[in-house]
């Protein structure tokens, strides 16, 4: 006797045929189609499933507290639905399927570890068009580490009336697929304000090639070590930057250069580093572990600096001169006052006529001799001042 076929769920069968629908075997095996679950989150009240996959902000929340999402696996998408929102330190820490962030335009801060671990987080902003992160007008701070490890960026940018004022310590840290970020430059950006980019903020980020800096005014320490692919900066706003800020990548500031008044942490650049304000550079190099600059002006032998050449690099405590320069202007260093100025031991500009010049116009600085090659790179340090004088503790010192 034939077995008597598994009758179907009616929501399986065409009720006019009384066969299953298309898709379903005769042996009622069911395909079952899931559908993403939508959820409206509507404030600290709400209790999140944690299967959830995709999230609706309610119009009236303002904050997402901390840890609201915290390790949700599953979260796929989040619509802020143009709330002012302020999310809370870890709100979406390790929710590593999330991929996109849409109407996300009056954003006010953004705390630490907020997506921190969102490994597939490719797009945020108003629309979901484009690959990267688009911060509206409102924003004003971003946190400790707040998309740190986020590798599926690629871009951020700020819009140009942006409030910001704070990239917290490792906020962008090991976004290795980083390419570019633009904070932007304001039309009326409020007097006294500080733009701060936070210590390790872009560490890491290895494949990042341009930066606008924008009215940024202060840089922390080693916010681009190992940003190898970063070449070129523009930092004529910014008034501090910290120990190894750029350490570990050889970039070349140009533009306007650096400001003569800015504050220059420890081992700021890397040796091979140029600064360039258009008309002049100088080379950065490090002696006895120290940071110099390095004035070739040209590779002419018998060159001279003219006036004018360095009034705008009051920042360099520490000099060296090529061995083919033969005169410097007095008015060619106006503002720099230098404590420390290396001059080759040999060639022409051990002169006495140079000696007199260099002595006369930095009046402070000791005068360390070298001995160096015609490339002007060096080979050993010599006495300070005149031969026999000095010796090995004023070298101990550097």
């Amino acid at each position: 006797m034939p077995k008597a076929q598994k009758k179907l769920s009616p929501r399986f069968v065409d009720q006019t045929t009384k066969k299953p629908y298309a898709g379903f075997e005769s042996n009622a095996k069911r395909r079952r189609v899931e559908i993403p679950q939508i959820f409206v989150y509507e404030g600290p009240g709400s209790l999140v499933p944690d299967d959830v996959q995709r999230v609706v902000i309610g119009a009236g929340v303002g904050e997402i507290p901390a840890g609201a999402f915290f390790g949700r696996s599953e979260l796929v998408s989040v619509d802020f639905n143009h709330a002012a929102v302020s999310i809370g330190a870890e709100a979406f820490y390790k929710c590593r399927s999330l991929t996109g962030v849409s109407n996300a335009c009056n954003i006010v801060e953004i705390g630490a570890r907020a997506f921190c671990n969102c490994s597939k987080l490719s797009k945020f902003g108003l629309e979901l068009s484009e690959f990267g992160l688009t911060f509206g007008s409102e924003l004003r701070s971003i946190g400790e580490s707040a998309f740190r490890s986020c590798c599926g960026l690629r871009s951020v940018e700020f819009e140009v009336s942006s409030r910001l004022t704070e990239i917290g310590a490792y906020a962008f840290a090991n976004c290795r697929d980083l390419r570019s970020v633009r904070l932007g430059l304001q039309a009326h950006f409020p007097t006294g304000v500080e733009k701060t980019i936070g210590s390790w903020a872009f560490s890491g980020c290895s494949r990042l090639e341009h930066f606008d800096f924008g009215d940024t005014t202060r840089i922390g320490s080693c916010a681009f070590q190992y940003c190898w692919s970063l070449e070129r900066v523009v930092l004529s706003r910014v008034r501090h930057i910290g120990d190894r800020a750029f350490f570990w990548n050889s970039v070349r500031v140009y533009g306007d250069g650096l400001r003569s008044d800015v504050e220059l942490g420890d081992s700021v650049f890397h040796s091979g580093s140029l600064i360039s304000d258009g008309a002049d550079s100088v080379k950065v190099e490090y002696i006895d572990g120290r940071m110099c600059f390095f004035i070739a002006r040209s590779l002419v032998r018998g060159a001279a600096i003219p006036a004018g050449s360095y009034n705008r690099h009051g920042y360099m405590h520490c000099i060296r001169f090529a061995p083919w320069v033969t005169s410097i202007d007095p008015d060619s260093f106006v503002g720099c006052d230098p404590d420390t100025i290396y001059v080759a031991s040999y060639g022409p500009n051990t002169t006495e006529g140079l000696k007199a010049i260099v002595t006369a116009k930095f009046p402070r600085a000791a005068i360390v001799r070298y001995i160096g090659f015609n490339d002007g790179s060096v080979e050993s340090l010599a006495l300070s001042g005149d031969e026999g004088e000095g010796g090995d503790d004023f070298l101990d010192s550097f």
